[in-house]
C-alpha cells in the first residue's frame, strides 16, 4: 500500500507518529503556516541532535498581528538549534497553507505526511486533524520540489531573527501588543441543546466516578478538555464499547461532572497502576463541565427526581439493585437504563 490515512482520532496521534519518523530520519522538512510557541520541549522530546538537519518552511505575513507570535516562535527555535547544534535552515514562503512533513535517511525519501495539522500542539495531538502518510519516493521528491521553488525569503540567519525579534519587542514596547479583533457574538448560543447528545443513538449508558475515597475531586480540578481519559481498575472493564456514553460524577460532591462517549478500543497501561485499564472519550459536554462545582446535580437528587417522575421505571437494569451502594466499595462504572441516562441529559442540558 502506497498510503496510509492518519489522524488524532487514537491514541496514536499525529504527534507521537512523527516523532517516531524523526527517530528514524537525519534530514526532516516540516513545511507549516503555524508553530509551536515555544521549540524546547518539542526538540527534547525528540531527542534531536546535531546528526540531523531541520528545514522549516513558515509564513511570516507583512502587517499581520501574527508576525509577533510567528518571530517569538522562530527566536525559541533557532535559540535550541544554536545551542543543540542542530543544522538548521528556515525559509519564507507567504503563500503557504498546507502542511507537509518530508522525512529522508541516507538520500532517500522514506515517507512523507501530507495533513491539515499545523506544527502546533493542538495539530499534533488535540484538534480533529486527518492526513495521509505516502511512501512512493518519486511523489516525496515531486513534492519537496515544489515546496522549495515556492521559497521566498531561503536560509534565514539567526542575526536577522534576532534583529527582528528585538525590532518586534521594541514596537509592543511603544505601543503595546496588537489585539486581534474580536466579535461578541456566539450565535451557537442559540441552539437549544448539545447536538451530539441530543440525538444519540440507542446505546449504553454507564455512571462514572471521578476520583476515589483518598482524593475527592476537587472544584480547581479541570475536565472541560475534549477528550478526556477515563481510568478503570484492575479488573477487565469487559462490559463497555465504543459510543458507550459515560455520566460522570465526583467523588465526594456526587455532582455530575461531564458527559462523554467512548471513542478508542480499552487499553492498559501497566500490572502496576491501580487504574491501569483506560479509555479515550469525546467530551459531550465541555461548557457544562468548565463549571461544573457550580450545579446542583447529585446522582442522588437526579435518582429521587427519577423515581417520582417515573415510579417503577428504575435506574438500572431489572434484577439490580436500585441503589449506588456498589460505588462505596470501590466500584469503577455502573451501568443504568437508558431512560434514566437520557433524563440525567436532559438535566445537564438545562444549564446551557
Amino acid at each position: 500500500m502506497s498510503y496510509q490515512v492518519i489522524n488524532n482520532l487514537t491514541p496514536n496521534s499525529h504527534g507521537d507518529l512523527i516523532k517516531s519518523l524523526i527517530l528514524k530520519s537525519d534530514e526532516i522538512v516540516i513545511a507549516s503556516p503555524f508553530l509551536f510557541t515555544e521549540f524546547k520541549t518539542l526538540l527534547n522530546e525528540m531527542a534531536w541532535d546535531k546528526s540531523r538537519t531541520f528545514h522549516l518552511i513558515t509564513t511570516l505575513p507583512e502587517n499581520s498581528e501574527d508576525q509577533f507570535k510567528k518571530i517569538s516562535s522562530l527566536k525559541s527555535l533557532s535559540d535550541q538549534t544554536l545551542k543543540k547544534q542542530i543544522r538548521c535552515r528556515i525559509s519564507i514562503d507567504n503563500s503557504l497553507h498546507g502542511k507537509l512533513y518530508i522525512f529522508k535517511l541516507a538520500g532517500k525519501y522514506h515517507c512523507a505526511i501530507i495533513s491539515s495539522a499545523n506544527c502546533t500542539h493542538n495539530g499534533f495531538y488535540a484538534a480533529r486533524e486527518w492526513g495521509v502518510q505516502i511512501f512512493d519516493e518519486i511523489d516525496i521528491g515531486d513534492l519537496h520540489v515544489d515546496l522549495i521553488k515556492n521559497i521566498e525569503y531561503d536560509n534565514i540567519q539567526t542575526a536577522d531573527i534576532i534583529k527582528m525579534h528585538q525590532h518586534a519587542e521594541a514596537y509592543k514596547k511603544k505601543n503595546g501588543s496588537p489585539k486581534p479583533k474580536k466579535v461578541p457574538l456566539k450565535l451557537t448560543n442559540l441552539i437549544k441543546g448539545i447536538p451530539t447528545i441530543r440525538n444519540l443513538p440507542a446505546t449504553r449508558y454507564f455512571l462514572k466516578p471521578i476520583g476515589h475515597s483518598g482524593n475527592h475531586v476537587k472544584p480547581t480540578d479541570r475536565y472541560d478538555n475534549r477528550v478526556q481519559t477515563l481510568h478503570f481498575s484492575k479488573t477487565e472493564p469487559k462490559d463497555i464499547k465504543i459510543g458507550d456514553i459515560f455520566i460522570s460524577f465526583a467523588v465526594g460532591s456526587g455532582r455530575i461532572v461531564s458527559i462523554y462517549r467512548m471513542r478508542t478500543s480499552l487499553k492498559r497501561t501497566n500490572d502496576i497502576d491501580r487504574w491501569p485499564w483506560y479509555v479515550e472519550a469525546d467530551n459531550l459536554t465541555i461548557d457544562f463541565a468548565k463549571n461544573w462545582w457550580k450545579n446542583n446535580l447529585t446522582k442522588e437528587k437526579l435518582k429521587l427526581q427519577f423515581d417520582n417522575l417515573y415510579p417503577g421505571k428504575g435506574i438500572k437494569p431489572p434484577g439490580h439493585d436500585q441503589g449506588f451502594g456498589a460505588f462505596q466499595y470501590g466500584r469503577d462504572r455502573m451501568k443504568i437504563t437508558e431512560v434514566f441516562g437520557k433524563y440525567i441529559i436532559g438535566e445537564v442540558l438545562k444549564y446551557f
